[in-house]
């Protein structure tokens, strides 16, 4: 699996997860019309927490929660340590954060939650002359 079909089955399977268990609301009022989207009822209320970025779900949900987005880090770790697979990702989110622009691949690096240091020179250097090429 490459670094593109990794993004799209982890939106996948966040959205299958999240559908009916997590709402977002910013204001009282949206919070209090979109309560229902997870099967609870305002007078219910005590059993709604909230799992940060506006965003709440059925307490008894949160581990679901919790353990669906480790699983998820832990498999892009996991296939960040695979060359051909590090390469694509930091070539993707080069290209992404506009190196061919901007000749900085500290946001790319973020993205990918790596450091300078995280990436060998010669993947680093390879992804750099292929992102440097796009849209040239």
């Amino acid at each position: 699996m490459n670094y593109q079909e990794l993004l799209v089955k982890r939106q996948k399977t966040y959205s299958e997860f999240v559908k009916g268990r997590i709402f977002f609301a910013f204001s009282k009022k949206q919070f209090d019309e979109n309560i229902s989207k997870i099967g609870i009822e305002l007078d219910e209320i005590d059993q709604v927490g909230s799992v940060g970025g506006g965003g709440y779900c059925r307490k008894s949900d949160f581990q679901g929660y919790i353990d669906l987005l480790i699983g998820m880090a832990n498999e892009m770790e996991e296939a960040l340590k695979d060359r051909g697979f590090l390469l694509g990702a930091l070539t993707y989110e080069l290209g992404n954060h506009e190196f061919n622009y901007t000749r900085d691949p500290g946001p790319a690096l973020e993205a990918l939650g790596l450091k300078i240091e995280d990436v060998p020179v010669d993947v680093l250097r390879e992804a750099k002359q292929v992102a440097g090429q796009i849209d040239s």
